[in-house]
């Protein structure tokens, strides 16, 4: 296991999920349901006010990962995907002194930092990350806890296989850019292919708290099925965060734009002069009748 690196913001909004999961075909009763059994296996959420923008329950990735799963596949599947956490110390590591206090900063920083102006939805999963993160770098409690949730995370993916092929992958990556409703992210998949590029919706990449340019993010994939993938974009925070490496990232990917093809300086022009002839035209009709009106009644 690697010393830091990318480890997953481990907390993000409870309802995340909700309408990517009643699009798939649950409904949100059932969804509600599975919420509250894996609760019941894992840990309670925590619960945010917002003041007048009233209230953020937050769940924890392995929550969120057995939602997912219950979503897709069914809550047995998802009870057994628990179990696994649970096995790894999930939720022993939740009631620690060292997790709830990691809870109770965050809540207080969300609440310092969302500003009651603001519309919710997308700008509270950014304020969630952006808060994690400065925490993280800060608070050697909270470093120490997103290090080792990180490393539980990656060997219970690393582990989950059915029949010998792997269920769950975790790639670490970063946003490379939007592109109107989609969003360029590079994926870290091998030390051959370490720019592994992928065009997404950006709306999911957004609603999960990855806003800006290089913005760092571990992509959880779930496979339980061969014909159906869903894939989970949890903000992280870069424990070897270099400045420097992550310029050469966003000037390689500048480097591997290729702008369209130019028309002829020709064709340009009469580009720019068509609405003006179509206008003079347009013009001239009425005046054209009238004269042919004029002449067919002589």
């Amino acid at each position: 296991m690697e010393k830091n690196g990318m480890c997953e913001v481990p907390f993000v909004s409870a309802t995340i999920l909700d309408n990517a999961l009643t699009v798939s075909g649950r409904r949100k009763p059932a969804i509600q349901k599975y919420r509250q059994t894996l609760r019941k296996m894992l840990a309670p959420p925590l619960r945010i006010s917002l003041g007048r923008k009233g209230s953020v329950f937050l769940d924890s990735i392995a929550t969120m990962s057995c939602l997912a799963v219950a979503g897709r596949w069914g809550l047995d599947e998802a009870r057994k995907l628990a179990l696994k956490y649970k096995k790894a110390g999930f939720s022993r590591v939740a009631h620690t002194r060292d997790y709830k206090n990691a809870l109770e900063l965050l809540g207080e920083a969300v609440r310092a930092n969302v500003h009651q102006g603001s519309d919710m939805g997308d700008y509270v999963t950014w304020v969630i990350a952006r808060c994690w993160a400065k925490l993280a770098a800060e608070d050697d409690g909270v470093r120490k806890l997103a290090v080792s949730l990180r490393d539980m995370f990656a060997n219970i993916a690393e582990e989950e296989q059915h029949e010998g092929v792997r269920r769950m992958n975790r790639v670490p990556g970063r946003l490379v850019r939007f592109e109107g409703r989609s969003a360029l992210i590079s994926l870290e998949t091998t030390e051959e292919d370490a720019d592994n590029l992928r065009l997404v919706p950006g709306d999911y990449l957004r609603a999960m708290g990855t806003g800006r340019n290089g913005d760092a993010f571990v992509l959880h994939e779930y496979r339980w099925s061969p014909d159906t993938t869903m894939s989970m974009y949890f903000p992280a925070v870069d424990f070897d965060y270099n400045p420097a490496e992550l310029a050469a990232l966003m000037a390689r990917m500048k480097a591997r734009e290729k702008p369209l093809p130019q028309p002829p300086l020709s064709l340009q022009i009469a580009a720019l002069l068509q609405p003006l002839q179509d206008a003079a035209e347009t013009k001239t009709q009425p005046v054209a009748k009238k004269r042919a009106a004029l002449v067919g009644a002589g």
